[in-house]
């Protein structure tokens, strides 16, 4: 994919945009809001771990860097009860963080989450910093916030 083709060294970027009434669990005055994942299988990306553990080294397309960013407008009348915190993995692999916060001004939501490997070959013994760096920042309690409707 490329971002630029006057440029294309540029790195890729890809939008969507989508609304929906239903996106939410809702029991009351009270809701629980899920974000999006990252869509892995749109990417092409087939490094999502899976095991424990590997014999052979995993091979990501070159160093990987993915940063995805998730901004939800609240409905009228929504209060942030509580956002998950903010969390950094940083180990022989690379970065790996998410982080969720609410714009008071804009009335939105931003969700971050960045997954950097610092190498394109990840040895077996380096694999579960991989895998425990991915599926931390990947856990759906991440994406998870709470409102209250007044």
């Amino acid at each position: 994919m490329v971002s630029d083709m006057h440029d294309l060294t540029a790195a890729a970027s890809l939008t969507q945009r989508f609304q929906d009434t239903d996106f939410a669990l809702k029991q009351g005055d009270v809701m629980v809001l899920s974000l999006p994942e990252f869509p892995y299988s749109a990417a092409n990306l087939r490094q999502r771990p899976a095991g424990d553990e590997r014999r052979l080294p995993v091979q990501p397309p070159d160093e990987l860097r993915i940063d995805y960013s998730t901004e939800v407008e609240l409905p009228h009348g929504a209060r942030v009860l509580a956002l998950p915190a903010p969390e950094t993995i940083e180990n022989s692999v690379g970065t790996f963080s998410t982080e969720m916060t609410y714009n008071k001004t804009k009335r939105t939501i931003i969700y971050l989450q960045r997954i950097e490997t610092n190498t394109d070959y990840i040895e077996p013994e380096n694999y579960p910093a991989y895998k425990n760096g991915v599926d931390r920042v990947t856990m759906p309690a991440s994406r998870l916030a709470l409102l209250e409707m007044q």
